[in-house]
């Protein structure tokens, strides 16, 4: 659909409570990145890698202090199912506790300016 997912970290989480972060999202823990992609895109999404048509890295981003300055890589997915079915496995998702709820915002295309119109909370 065009949207860049972002997830609210819980309240209960004891890092970052109430933060908000690009979905999936997650600690390099392996050699090999996509094995960590793979892993938070099912863990947090309930998706499996079949539904990835590309993925890009834009990103390797310290974590900063609080999280002990882990290097966290950050991607730019295109995936086959629509926002309102992510939204659905979301709500079904093993790691479904670490984020309150979801916001999808449409990406704008090169020199657009996007309103409040290109957003969409909790998409049904």
């Amino acid at each position: 659909d065009g949207y860049i997912v972002f997830g609210k970290r819980s309240a209960k989480l004891a890092c970052l409570p109430g933060h908000w972060h690009c979905v999936p999202a997650g600690h390099l823990h392996s050699v090999q990145s996509r094995d960590v992609l793979e892993q938070e895109l099912r863990e947090e999404l309930d998706c499996g890698w079949e539904v990835v048509r590309s993925a890009r890295l834009v990103a390797v981003i310290d974590t900063g202090m609080e999280q002990g300055d882990k290097p966290e890589l950050a991607f730019w997915l295109r995936i086959s199912v629509s926002a309102s079915d992510l939204q659905s496995r979301f709500l079904g998702a093993e790691d479904r506790a670490e984020h309150d709820g979801l916001i999808f915002i449409r990406a704008a295309a090169h020199g657009e300016r996007l309103g409040e119109a290109n957003v969409a909370v909790g998409l049904p």
